[in-house]
This record gives structure tokens, C-alpha cells and sequence, in this order.
């Protein structure tokens, strides 16, 4: 397990304030015992997880090249996640596989449906500036849903 550079999270200085609910995009390679179902972007893909109350809401994509531009991707609705992985990197254990953090931050405005998810994301950008980006995910189908990340 190793924790996050605290240069991406965006924690209160006022101990009465609530803390900000976090974002993580994980690179996961299953592992033999994954029971993703369906594995439709691989073994190999991105896991955009949001903090909503005490768990993360969880989309499946294909692993993106270039994350510093505007994106529009086929995403497909995990459980949720437990909030433990904002911190795991490594081997998640159980022949699962194992997880590396592409992005992460606070995030702030969110609104969450069972239809759709929205939120500002505190980004910060594979050169190194911070930026705020909008992510939406909306349900296009039964087992469907798109994911947009602006910039």
C-alpha cells in the first residue's frame, strides 16, 4: 500500500470544515481471479472511482494515452468501491491483480443519480499544473454509459 503525494489531495486546514471527497483513476491489471464481469475493455483498464458519501462510485474504461484532453469514452458501471482505494497501489490481493494511480484530487459541485454522475475534479496535469476539469457520466443504455471528461 502506499499512500497518494499529498501534492494531489486536497485536504481542510479548519478541523471543523468536512474533509473533500476524493477522486482516483486506477490503472488495474487483473489478475486470475478477478471477477470484473464483463471484462469488455480487457485485462488491462482505467477504474475512474468517486467519492460519494462513504463509498466510490466506480466506471470501467480503456486505458487512455493522453489524459490531458478532452475525452469521450464507452464506460461500464462497477460496484462501488471501498473508500481504501484512494490509497492502494500495488496488489490488491486475492489474485485480483494489481492497481497503479494514473490522477487523482478533490472534487467538488458533484451531483449523483442512478443515471448519471457530474463533478468539477481538481486535476492535476501530466506536466505537472493544476487545472479543474468537469467529468460526466451519463447511462446510455441498460449496461452502457459515456464518460466525458472536458478540460
Amino acid at each position: 500500500m502506499t499512500p497518494l503525494d499529498s501534492n494531489t489531495q486536497s485536504p481542510s486546514q479548519n478541523p471543523s470544515q468536512k474533509p473533500v471527497p476524493r477522486f482516483i483513476v486506477l490503472k488495474h491489471e487483473t489478475g486470475s481471479t478477478s471477477k470484473q464481469e464483463p471484462l469488455a475493455h480487457g485485462p488491462v483498464h482505467f477504474d475512474w472511482m468517486f467519492q460519494v458519501g462513504d463509498s466510490l462510485r466506480t466506471w470501467s474504461t480503456q486505458i487512455v494515452c493522453d489524459l490531458d484532453r478532452e475525452l469521450e469514452l464507452e464506460a461500464i458501471a462497477l460496484p462501488d468501491h471501498r473508500i481504501a482505494y484512494l490509497e492502494i497501489q500495488g496488489d490488491i490481493g486475492g489474485g485480483r491483480g494489481n492497481v497503479t494511480q494514473i490522477a487523482a484530487g478533490g472534487l467538488r459541485n458533484s451531483t449523483a443519480t442512478d443515471e448519471h454522475y457530474r463533478a468539477d475534479l481538481d486535476w492535476k496535469s501530466t506536466a505537472g499544473s493544476f487545472t479543474v476539469r468537469r467529468v460526466s457520466v451519463q447511462r446510455i443504455a441498460v449496461d452502457s454509459w459515456r464518460l466525458r471528461l472536458g478540460l
